[in-house]
Formats: structure tokens, sequence, C-alpha cells
């Protein structure tokens, strides 16, 4: 679907450590849809988890900018839970409180996956279908044609 036609359309994304467990406890994150701008923009500066430069560069650093892209490509999420069990609501302007949630290979699997630098694999495993919520609620929309 061309982001010209629903520019807030979003589509769901569930962590591959959540995918095994039952669907009312995984948590969900809603993706933005993001132009061939607005990836290259997103990707500048933080790269992959691969990349040697961002090894060597490591640290706070490379955080704080991964948590400013996250800001852009999650509109949000759903039975997110702190370690006491409490839920954890969605504010882009305090991503960061994923850093009491999420370990850093997740951490850096929601940036790729927001990024579209994921596989088709995991596209499949993931409730990749469009969202046409303009809230980016996470209910889904139909199936996106092949």
């Amino acid at each position: 679907m061309p982001i010209a036609c629903d520019p807030n359309a979003t589509w769901t994304y569930v962590l591959k450590n959540d995918r095994g467990l039952p669907a009312e406890r995984q948590a969900r994150f809603t993706l933005r849809f993001l132009t061939r701008r607005q990836k290259k923009e997103y990707l500048d500066g933080v790269g992959t988890a691969g990349d040697a430069e961002l090894r060597k560069a490591g640290g706070e650093e490379v955080i704080t900018r991964l948590y400013a892209r996250l800001a852009v490509g999650v509109a949000g999420w759903t039975n997110l839970h702190g370690r006491d069990g409490a839920d954890v609501p969605f504010d882009a302007a305090r991503i960061s409180v994923l850093d009491d949630i999420l370990t850093d290979r997740e951490l850096w699997e929601l940036y790729l996956a927001a990024g579209y630098e994921i596989d088709e694999e995991d596209r499949k495993n993931s409730d990749g279908r469009p969202n046409a919520s303009p809230e980016g609620s996470a209910a889904q929309g139909p199936a996106p044609a092949a």
C-alpha cells in the first residue's frame, strides 16, 4: 500500500523471543511504514548490529541515537510489561523506558524491524499486515496484496 494512500498505516511486529508465547502474552510493537528517505535517515548514524564501525563506537552514544530513531519508527505497543508485571504505556518521548524491559539483542531486533531490515522469514513470523487505523493502534487490517 503506498504511503500516500494512508500515511498513518502501521504494521505489527512480535519479537522472536515472544513468538512461542500464547498471543495474549506477546508484546506487540506497532511500527510505521517508512518512505525511502525516512528509511535512509533512520539508518544513517546508527547502522546495523553487524557494522564494524558500530562495534568500534559502541556505548551510550549509539544507544541514544538508536532510541531517537525508534521514536520515529515505533508508533506504539501493546501488552508490554515491566519486571513488576505492570503495564508499560507507550510514550515516544520516553521510549528509552525499553532499557528496563528489553535485552540489547531485542532492542536491536526492534530497531532493525522498524527499519525494514528483517528478512522475509521474520516478516512471515510476525504479523506484517498493515494496520489502517489513523490512531496507529495495533488493530489488524487486511492482508497486503501479493
